[in-house]
């Protein structure tokens, strides 16, 4: 079960240093996340429009708690 000062870690990527950049910075400055480490480098196999393909991406490890949880998705979503 989570409390609100639950410690959480989101994990998500984005396609480039420069979107890692901005949506780590917007993540901590709103509050969302107390760090966000990205880790250049990262190469991803998946399947896209039936194909499989790769991309080198960054990958974001977000650190949030439980009552920002919610908030700190939703921005990441956008």
């Amino acid at each position: 079960m989570s409390t609100p000062d639950s410690v959480f870690m989101l994990f998500t990527t984005c396609p480039d240093t420069a979107t890692a950049a901005r949506l780590a910075q917007a993540l901590v400055e709103e509050r969302l996340a107390a760090c966000v480490t990205r880790l250049d480098g990262a190469h991803s196999t998946y399947r896209w429009q039936g194909e499989v393909t790769e991309d080198h991406e960054v990958q974001l490890v977000i650190k949030t708690t439980g009552s920002r949880l919610d908030a700190a998705i939703a921005r990441v979503q956008v």
